[in-house]
């Protein structure tokens, strides 16, 4: 039920427009469930699927209604944040993934979130964005998963 990447390239390009022409910002968090092979390779691909569903509930209920989720590859997420500067953004992504951390899935599962987070400024463009937030998430990756790291270069 979420939006798609399509969608998201189509949306963060409006946004980067707007934020650029009115001198706002806005964020963007890149967030991909942690070990979530597993739960297929254990589990099924119909388990792996409920817990998708659950987490895009559970997320969907986490933000504003301007904000706009998307799933951006299998288990990856991105979240669109209009007019949210980056620490309202890392907040929000810490009280995502510790939703995440509490949440009980199909089967009863625990999963974990690792989330990365990049801010808009003057001189990025979308995809810059877009890649910052990503280097932010190999470092939540990288620094033992399950938490957020903020990309700031």
């Amino acid at each position: 039920g979420l939006l798609n990447y399509r969608a998201f390239d189509e949306m963060i390009r409006s946004e980067h427009d707007r934020a650029g022409r009115y001198g706002t910002t806005f964020s963007i968090m890149m967030a991909d469930i942690d070990w979530f092979k597993r739960i297929n390779d254990q589990f099924g691909h119909q388990v792996g699927d409920m817990v998708l569903k659950t987490l895009a509930q559970r997320m969907t209920a986490c933000v504003r209604k301007s904000d706009r989720i998307f799933r951006y590859g299998g288990e990856e997420f991105v979240i669109l944040l209009p007019h949210t500067g980056i620490d309202r953004a890392a907040r929000l992504a810490e009280r995502i993934r510790l939703m995440i951390e509490k949440t009980e899935f199909a089967c009863g599962l625990r999963i974990t979130m690792s989330i990365g987070i990049s801010e808009y400024r003057e001189g990025l463009g979308p995809h810059d964005m877009v890649r910052l937030a990503d280097q932010g998430l190999y470092l939540a990756k990288e620094f033992g998963r399950n938490r957020v790291e903020v990309a700031r270069s």
